[in-house]
């Protein structure tokens, strides 16, 4: 597992390695954690980009739930 860190507006990158499969997660102690399986080298011919968006949503312990 790596962890990556979001800079100022929320954006990350990353390379990804030949014939692996990822799964994104998204973790802030004030949210929901949100997790997407999406992403796959294995079979690829050639170079590619991905871009994902992970939308957190509020876990209701800012209000002290």
């Amino acid at each position: 597992m790596e962890k990556l860190d979001t800079d100022a507006s929320g954006r990350f990158t990353f390379a990804l390695k030949e014939n692996c499969c990822y799964t994104l997660e998204a973790h802030h102690k004030l949210y929901a954690n949100t997790v997407q399986s999406i992403y796959c080298t294995k079979n690829l011919k050639t170079s590619q980009h991905f871009s994902s968006k992970l939308y957190l949503k509020p876990s209701g312990k800012e209000r002290g739930k």
